[in-house]
């Protein structure tokens, strides 16, 4: 049995399901993304841990190039903070992060009991389960 052209079928499926880099309705009405992949629970499509891990590492990544290319100081904090820093640039993006510049400057010239405040005081500590605002100001203040 011969084996199929892998990307002559994945030009093909281009064609016909798109290549779409965000979750859409396809014309049923079903949640999909990337090149016809199903999504929609309502038909058991999702993302297999495999995928889920690849996203993470691919996000990561992102996430501490955008911090190192904007707070190159980051990378003097401890890891604790670090972790709480990458934690806050996925919760946020890293332009709403930059818009801590109270928080940011504090935290940059270490003066974390200050840095957690203006944290707590912001509007995202009323929007974020308050399990994360705890832990994640605690990482601020603390390190621990």
């Amino acid at each position: 049995m011969d084996t199929f052209d892998e990307s002559k079928l994945k030009e093909e499926l281009i064609d016909d399901e798109g290549k779409v880099p965000y979750a859409y309705q396809d014309s049923l009405g079903y949640w999909t993304i990337g090149i016809g992949h199903l999504i929609d629970r309502r038909l058991k499509g999702g993302l297999s841990d495999d995928t889920i891990h690849y996203i993470f590492k691919e996000d990561l990544t992102e996430k501490i190039k955008d911090l190192d290319a904007n707070l190159s100081w980051w990378r003097n904090l401890d890891p604790v903070r670090q972790r709480a820093m990458i934690n806050l640039c996925f919760n946020l993006g890293i332009n709403k992060l930059l818009g801590f510049p109270n928080f940011l400057s504090h935290l940059e010239s270490g003066n974390y009991k200050e840095a957690k405040q203006h944290l707590l005081d912001s509007k995202w500590a009323t929007q974020v389960q308050k399990s994360r605002v705890d832990r994640i100001t605690e990482q601020i203040e603390y390190g621990v």
